[in-house]
């Protein structure tokens, strides 16, 4: 039997005893886990407010990583939803101020860990998901000066985008722009559906459109890891995806944006 059709047979069993009455598996083990892994991200905030970056085994936790921070936020908000965690809630409101307190005036933030070792940095990816989480926190609260920080994020993103869809500068790798950038238009255009500022819209899909330039007829793009004409880290290629996905439903539109990476 191939692996394909082992996995077809599991399936059909599976049907084939929950129509005979046989009892679901329980999902209280799903709760009990997802319980023990928002206990370990509830530990990685520190006491500045900001989400370590990692846990060393024999170092502890590293310093606080505002790019991570931010997109913790939007997991912390649903936490506290689906699991009536006051702390998580909290805890979000916390980093959300923590993130406040390192914007810089222009509307950036800098890349890497907090307090940086030498002179911060502005990074366009690390700025485009900290707006995931203002976003998060302004729709969660209603408080505008969430949407005021990540409208002004956003505008600085929008502001360095060229005509052909690139940032000069504000890299992670020198001047390599990377098609995981799709997951920084993504945040822009969630501001963009928030404050409806055009220009950042029209700067989101410059982005895209460079990125889908790069498809590759196997379905692949180009440049969609850290290093040019190098294999991709998953998570990269996650990035690459999601925010094509993310865009296509924002901009309601399938045919362009979401079915360039079906393949």
């Amino acid at each position: 039997m191939t692996f394909a059709n082992a996995g077809a047979y599991g399936s059909q069993r599976r049907w084939s005893q929950m129509a005979a009455g046989a009892p679901l598996p329980s999902l209280e083990r799903y709760r009990v886990h997802l319980q023990a892994t928002a206990e370990w991200l509830l530990r990685s905030i520190r006491k500045d407010g900001g989400s370590a970056a990692y846990l060393a085994p024999l170092l502890g936790w590293s310093r606080s990583y505002p790019e991570t921070t931010g997109y913790l936020i939007p997991t912390l908000l649903r936490l506290h939803g689906q699991l009536g965690a006051a702390d998580a809630e909290a805890a979000a409101l916390r980093a959300g101020e923590w993130l406040l307190s390192l914007q810089a005036p222009e509307g950036w933030w800098a890349g890497g860990l907090h307090p940086p070792r030498g002179q911060p940095r502005p990074r366009v990816f690390n700025t485009g998901q900290i707006l995931l989480g203002l976003s998060a926190l302004h729709r969660s609260t209603g408080e505008a000066r969430w949407l005021d920080a990540a409208a002004r994020g956003a505008a600085w993103l929008a502001a360095g985008v060229d005509r052909t869809g690139q940032w000069q500068s504000g890299h992670y790798r020198g001047s390599f722009q990377p098609s995981y950038y799709t997951q920084v238009a993504w945040p822009m255009l969630v501001v963009w559906r928030l404050c409806r500022n055009d220009g950042i819209r029209a700067a989101a899909e410059r982005v895209l459109h460079s990125v889908l330039l790069r498809r590759r007829s196997n379905g692949a793009f180009a440049g969609w890891g850290f290093v040019p004409d190098r294999p991709a880290f998953t998570h990269t290629i996650a990035y690459t995806v999601r925010g094509l996905l993310e865009c296509s439903r924002l901009l309601e539109d399938w045919p362009r944006y979401g079915a360039a990476v079906e393949e």
